[in-house]
């Protein structure tokens, strides 16, 4: 399946592109583990959030080239072992139309990555809903309410 293909079957039922637009937080979960997938979805809609899930980067190319207009992309760095989180992160720093979108990274206990592609933020599993939730409110802020801005 294209990604195109699977951008559009990933959209049937959930929202339009016109739907996406107003609703906010947006929030692109891009992960290999579906269990983890579901849990974080779940999680940041309790929490107001409006997330869309994709099972790795091609995926999330696809969607956010389509205009869902994340606010924050949440990268599960445990597909490092297949070398897909750092693909997708390389490629999303190269290109000018998403490169601006915030990355908060999710791993196990035993790594941190976050100078290594200059995430926002990695968090370690089990993750601590409360800090998790708060970094996202964060950088889903509008610029002018953003500390320091």
């Amino acid at each position: 399946m294209t990604p195109a293909a699977r951008a559009s079957e990933l959209d049937k039922g959930r929202k339009t592109r016109a739907d996406w637009h107003g609703r906010s937080p947006e929030v692109l979960i891009v992960g290999g583990d579906r269990l983890l997938r579901e849990m974080v979805d779940g999680m940041l809609q309790q929490e107001g959030f409006a997330p869309m899930t994709v099972g790795n980067g091609v995926e999330a190319f696809a969607v956010l080239r389509a205009g869902f207009p994340a606010r924050v992309i949440l990268v599960d760095l445990t597909m490092l072992a297949t070398n897909e989180s750092w693909r997708f992160i390389r490629a999303r720093q190269a290109d000018p139309v998403i490169a601006f979108i915030p990355v908060v990274g999710i791993t196990g206990p035993w790594h941190d990555a976050r100078n290594a592609f200059g995430a926002h933020a990695v968090f370690a599993r089990p993750l601590d809903r409360d800090r998790l939730v708060a970094c996202l409110h964060d950088l889903c802020a509008p610029r002018s309410s953003r500390p320091g801005d």
